[in-house]
This record gives C-alpha cells, structure tokens and sequence, in this order.
C-alpha cells in the first residue's frame, strides 16, 4: 500500500501558519531526518533516504519555482501549478 500526494495547510485565527506537502512512498514510513533545504522549507526523510514530505513554514511565500527547484534536487516530477494555488489563497 502507498501513500499519494496531498497537500495539507494549518490555520491558527484564521491565518496560515504551516503547509505539509506529502510526496507519494509506501504507507508506514517514518521520517527519519529532516534538511531545510531553502529558507522556511524543510523536508523529511525516511532511513533510506528517500523524501517522504515537505514542510512549508511560511505558506504564503512559497512559491512553484522555490517548490519545483527543491523537486529538481529531489530528482522528482515537477509540480503542476494548481498544487501551490491553496498556498496563495491561504
């Protein structure tokens, strides 16, 4: 079983505080260490080393290009533009 991509953002008085993008991997997967890797934008992985998530500390100022240059390292596909509208909105 795995676990598909979602998008999950958290609200404190109505504003956003925090954004969680889960990439897809094998259900049960626990984040083992977690690299910032750009300001405010850090990402967990598993024991292998395989990315599992990537936390946003500052929704509102992340952007696709910030969000698709870290998939580039992470040597994953490319995020569509409608994935990062919700952090606009937020």
């Amino acid at each position: 079983m795995s676990v598909g991509m979602d998008l999950t953002i958290s609200y404190t008085e109505g504003k956003a505080y925090a954004a969680y993008l889960t990439l897809p991997h094998k259900s049960g997967l626990k984040s083992y260490r977690q690299r910032e890797m750009a300001p405010d934008i850090i990402v967990d992985f598993d024991h292998q080393g395989r990315p599992l998530g990537i936390e946003m500390l500052d929704p509102r100022r992340t952007t696709w290009t910030k969000l698709n240059r870290i998939m580039d390292k992470l040597q994953m596909p490319r995020l569509p533009r409608e994935w990062v509208r919700p952090l606009r909105a937020a």
